[in-house]
């Protein structure tokens, strides 16, 4: 049993505390009879219950929210993956190309570059930093920029094996991933082929964000 307070008359009753709707407990029938009309009575224990589920609630979405936030794979360290894609196309006059972003729980990131479909996806570790997602997102968008990777031959025929490997990573697309260090960051990236150009660009990137580099780091952008 609880008590039902009439907020008018402070009269108190004694009841159950989830009575029936038309139980005279609900109501104060002194005062009902005369204003002539119903005047409820209010349990402030149940108010306090009613108010702390209330807070609670609001803490709990508050948390859902920013745990959405966080959530969101395109955002690494402050960095919009989306927006910075965009950026970089302005400053190339490039197509801006549609891009999909994901996190993986695997050892090592990845990405890939569609080229008729003009399209990037990236899926990176939770632990990579900034540094590592934009090499990444460098890296393949050096593919796209520098063009497929069509054979010479005049049917046209896409390149497969070893020979596609070498033209896929070769002397166009080191040079695209050069010219977008350089237009996008002012970093020089050299272009010749016993560089490494990705974990050269990520050591760049790192001391002029002043971030802490790692090998973990280095695997997570697949770089």
């Amino acid at each position: 049993m609880i008590k039902w307070v009439c907020l008018k008359c402070n009269s108190t009753k004694l009841g159950p505390s989830r009575p029936r709707k038309d139980d005279t407990v609900r109501y104060c029938l002194g005062c009902s009879e005369k204003s002539g009309r119903l005047v409820e009575r209010m349990a402030p224990t149940l108010e306090k219950k009613r108010m702390r589920a209330a807070e609670k609630g609001a803490a709990l979405r508050s948390v859902r929210r920013t745990r959405a936030v966080r959530a969101d794979p395109s955002v690494i360290d402050g960095l919009d993956l989306p927006l910075e894609l965009q950026r970089l196309c302005a400053a190339l006059n490039f197509h801006v190309p549609a891009l999909k972003v994901r996190r993986g729980r695997k050892s090592g990131g990845s990405g890939h570059a569609y080229y008729r479909a003009h399209r990037i996806v990236m899926t990176l570790l939770p632990k990579g930093n900034k540094a590592s997602a934009t090499c990444l997102l460098v890296h393949e968008l050096a593919h796209l920029y520098a063009g497929p990777r069509w054979a010479s031959s005049l049917d046209g025929r896409l390149l497969v094996g070893e020979r596609a490997r070498q033209i896929h990573h070769g002397a166009d697309w080191r040079r695209a991933y050069a010219r977008i260090a350089l237009v996008g960051y002012k970093l020089e990236v050299p272009t010749a082929e016993r560089y490494q150009q990705g974990k050269y660009f990520y050591k760049e990137l790192c001391a002029k964000w002043r971030l802490t580099g790692s090998d973990e780091d280095i695997r997570a952008g697949a770089l």
